[in-house]
């Protein structure tokens, strides 16, 4: 007797562009308090060259927190000629390192066109 054939599996439908940029997934760009700040605002740069439209930038304590400022700003003169504008939600997360409770800020960055 021959066994039943299985039925043939669904495959997931991937996502299209349009889908993509509905739910965009940031990436995370962790700042330490000897993180150059020229150098961070280039990365935070290559993110729109890549086209990616949001990231967050993550910083804990004091010296990070003044590293990441420093690139933020940068990166708005960087964007200029782009016709693009930072527009940044601020949030504040703890997190628990070598058993202490840490408290860090986020950045959430979206990129935004300039209205002319």
């Amino acid at each position: 007797m021959n066994p039943k054939p299985k039925p043939p599996q669904q495959r997931r439908a991937k996502p299209t562009p349009k889908q993509s940029q509905q739910e965009p997934h940031p990436d995370v760009i962790r700042v330490s308090s000897t993180t150059d700040p020229e150098k961070l605002a280039s990365a935070m740069n290559y993110q729109q060259k890549e086209g990616k439209t949001a990231f967050k930038v993550t910083a804990i304590g004091a010296g990070a927190i003044n590293q990441a400022s420093k690139a933020l700003a940068r990166l708005a003169d960087m964007l200029k000629p782009w016709g693009l504008i930072p527009m940044m939600t601020i949030s504040f997360f703890c997190t628990r390192i070598d058993g202490q409770e840490r408290t860090g800020i986020r950045w959430l960055v979206m990129l935004i066109p300039m209205k002319k």
